[in-house]
């Protein structure tokens, strides 16, 4: 006990011998706890501001909403981006003019062509001499009149016998036809045929060949005859064609 006495006998002592606090330590405590519960206010804050902030996003995720951009994500404070899509957007402008100017140069270009194709004269028409003229109209009498007996040559021969030598490209990997008809055939009935016409021709002496000679070997003969003299024979292929025939038979 008697030390227990002494113990705060030395606590009382030493508080007796400490400085007292002064006002101005006491203000500055104040004041340090004070900015202390602010910090912690601030921090309280932000953490509130921060979850409300989460729950209108995810409230916006819900409804389908967007929420608005804030003032510091539509503009761009960064001096550096700014000047970068200026000059981007001075590039395009002056891309767009040279196009424009380019565009305007070649319609000029062509209204000036065509202006000038306009004001160029027309070729002179020449006319025709008198000896010209004559030759023109000799040809196209000449013309007229050979078109004129080659249609009546052929009406008049149409229902006279005619003699055909087809080439069959079908018929046993291609075979020679020789045929004797009653009159003329037609065109199509050769082409739905599928036949090649080589050479025909109207037999001069028609009234006075026998039948025996017209039914042996199916003609064949006769037609060879016929053939070898030449006799109005018609050849598609031309005069070679005659004179190649011709040494073949």
């Amino acid at each position: 006990m008697g030390g227990a006495c002494g113990k705060s006998r030395g606590t009382a002592a030493a508080a007796a011998a400490a400085p007292p606090v002064s006002a101005a330590d006491k203000a500055a405590e104040a004041a340090a706890s004070a900015a202390s519960h602010a910090e912690k206010a601030q921090e309280a804050a932000a953490a509130a501001a921060a979850a409300a902030a989460n729950g209108a996003a995810a409230a916006a995720a819900l409804t389908g909403e967007q929420e608005p951009a804030s003032a510091s994500d539509e503009k761009d404070t960064n001096p550096t981006n700014a000047a970068s899509a200026e000059q981007q957007q001075q590039q395009e402008q002056q891309q767009q003019e040279q196009q424009q100017e380019q565009q305007q140069q070649q319609e000029q270009q062509q209204q000036q062509e065509e202006a000038a194709a306009a004001q160029q004269p027309a070729s002179p028409v020449v006319a025709l001499s008198a000896a010209d003229a004559e030759l023109l109209a000799a040809a196209q009498q000449q013309a007229a009149a050979a078109a004129a007996a080659a249609a009546a040559a052929a009406g008049s021969s149409a229902n006279l016998p005619h003699a055909y030598l087809f080439y069959a490209a079908e018929l046993n990997e291609g075979s020679l036809i020789l045929q004797w008809t009653a009159a003329a055939l037609q065109q199509q009935e050769i082409q739905d045929k599928k036949l090649l016409l080589l050479a025909s021709f109207v037999p001069p002496k028609y009234k006075t060949v026998s039948r025996s000679k017209l039914q042996q070997n199916g003609g064949v003969t006769f037609l060879l005859q016929e053939m070898k003299g030449e006799r109005t024979c018609s050849f598609p292929g031309g005069e070679a064609t005659r004179r190649s025939a011709k040494r073949t038979l």
